[in-house]
């Protein structure tokens, strides 16, 4: 009988564990000034490298006041502005263990005058000799000015309106503003650039807003109408700023004229549509509140910063060391700002040039923080030269302003709603309804809140409202029912009658207003 060797039993050995995954770093940035300097003179220009250890880099670049010749390259060539102060250039490195940021920081200061030639000393001698007179050398002082030179650069000749326009745009992307200022009218100077603290029209601002936008970007520029000496151009415009973000510009359409002397196109007038060529009245004084707010609130300063008097400014923003008013410190304030929720907007007093309009107004900062501004009176004064409201001055209200009698009915409230409408003042008609009509007619959008963006996208749609009869059917100290007979012209053609002419209003006393409740076929 043979005998076999039991089977060995195989010895089991765990795997080696695999090295653990590195966890990615931030990348480790060196900043580069070559020349290297920490001081320059207005305009003058130097390059900035950032020396980079990592892998998958991306770059964003900004600067506080100067000028960049790219965002998102290892190296830039950074411009000095044309103002003496403090500068800051900023590198944001990012890859997938993080941001590292960088900062260089630069004084810029004006040239230093020389120092006066040395007077000669004739040495005297016996013989009494007139001695000669020696007139000292004059030190000329360039200083780089942050106002437009006396004969401003002329217009470009032999281009047509929309090439005229496009040609403003291209010289403030390569910084060549004083080009871009002589393509504006004197009229469209005192509208959008009026004044400085000399009573000239503000070319620091000009150039403050300007170089503060990365590049300007035209789409579809095309001549809609042009006559002899007149043009109307229409362009989309939008900005994109130092950090990347594009801004749209609400003002579509600019008006030209023909200069006389060099026969090149001058800008004259900017607006939302083709009444800006017909010289249209001016906005009502609670529409250029409304506007302002967004216009700020939205950084777009070049349309927020004309619209306030000098007044204004004189009072809270001056002056800096070359007496201009401080649109820097403007700019940096709203710079920290979301959005600017606005409600109670209302006319309260109107003249044929001054006027008060109240408003809550409340600030979302970047930080997440909420402010409440105490000054709800905000005064306004007609410029005629324009003519446009400009805000002269804000005050604290004690309690909100009750507007009078006849202009809070509940009938006039039902007029004004759909007038406003016609005026596709949205913002105006949306504050007229109560939280109880929204939830059963504007109820939902996708995130919760009211569906304010349907509200709009429907009244969009319709061409005009007309308005009929208009009566007071019920009416006690809170709650009203108006009947109103409203046709719709809708922009595909149809005539609709609201079905619906009974509309419930209440009356909210927190606002001092009557807000509309609900609406029906019946009382």
């Amino acid at each position: 009988m043979l005998w076999y060797p039991p089977t060995p039993t195989p010895v089991w050995y765990p795997p080696t564990p695999a090295p653990p995954t590195p966890t990615p770093l931030p990348p480790v940035v060196t900043l580069s000034v070559n020349p290297p300097t920490t001081q320059l003179l207005p305009g003058q220009s130097v390059a900035i490298s950032a020396d980079v250890v990592g892998q998958g880099i991306f770059f964003r670049w900004s600067a506080t006041h100067g000028t960049l010749s790219a965002y998102d390259t290892p190296a830039v060539i950074y411009t000095a502005p044309a103002y003496p102060g403090l500068d800051t250039v900023t590198v944001a490195v990012t890859n997938a263990g993080g941001t590292t940021y960088r900062s260089v920081s630069f004084t810029i200061v004006y040239p230093t005058p020389a120092p006066p030639s040395p007077t000669a000393t004739i040495a005297a001698t016996p013989t009494p000799v007139p001695q000669p007179t020696f007139t000292p050398t004059p030190i000329v002082i360039i200083l780089t000015p942050i106002f437009p030179p006396e004969t401003p650069t002329s217009a470009p000749t032999g281009l047509s309106p929309d090439q005229t326009l496009t040609a403003y745009y291209d010289a403030l992307n390569a910084r060549r503003f004083e080009v871009a200022w002589g393509m504006l009218s004197p009229t469209y100077k005192y509208a959008w650039h009026c004044c400085a603290p000399n009573g000239d029209y503000d070319y620091a601002s000009f150039m403050r807003w300007w170089g503060r936008v990365a590049q300007t970007t035209l789409r579809g520029v095309e001549v809609v109408s042009q006559s002899e000496g007149r043009a109307l151009v229409h362009a989309e415009i939008a900005y994109t700023m130092p950090d990347g973000t594009q801004v749209e510009d609400p003002f579509p359409y600019t008006y030209l004229t023909r200069d006389a002397l060099s026969q090149g196109w001058l800008l004259e007038a900017r607006g939302r549509d083709t009444t800006i060529a017909d010289s249209p009245a001016p906005a009502p004084p609670d529409q250029v509140v409304q506007d302002y707010y967004a216009a700020a609130a939205g950084h777009l300063y070049h349309l927020a910063w004309p619209m306030l008097s000098d007044h204004f400014k004189a009072t809270l923003f001056c002056c800096t060391a070359e007496n201009q008013y401080d649109f820097d410190a403007y700019a940096a304030w709203w710079d920290s700002i979301l959005r600017v929720e606005i409600s109670a907007l209302r006319i309260v007093e109107k003249t044929d040039t001054t006027a008060v309009v109240y408003a809550d107004l409340a600030y979302l900062k970047k930080s997440g923080e909420w402010v409440f501004d105490p000054q709800s009176e905000i005064h306004l004064v007609l410029d005629a030269e324009v003519p446009a409201w400009r805000i002269y001055e804000k005050g604290t209200a004690l309690q909100p302003f009750a507007t009078a009698a006849a202009d809070n009915t509940p009938e006039s409230t039902v007029r004004r709603y759909y007038e406003a409408i016609n005026e596709r003042r949205y913002e105006l008609t949306w504050s007229l309804l109560s939280t109880n009509f929204k939830q059963k007619w504007n109820c939902c959008a996708a995130d919760g809140s009211f569906d304010y963006r349907a509200y709009t996208d429907w009244w969009a749609s319709v061409q005009r409202v007309d308005i009929g009869r208009i009566e007071l059917i019920e009416h006690s100290s809170t709650r009203a029912v108006v009947y109103a007979e409203l046709a719709y012209l809708m922009r595909d053609g149809r005539q609709i009658m609201d079905p619906r002419p009974y509309i419930q209003l209440a009356f909210d006393p927190a606002v001092g207003k009557w807000l509309f409740w609900d609406k029906g076929e019946t009382p």
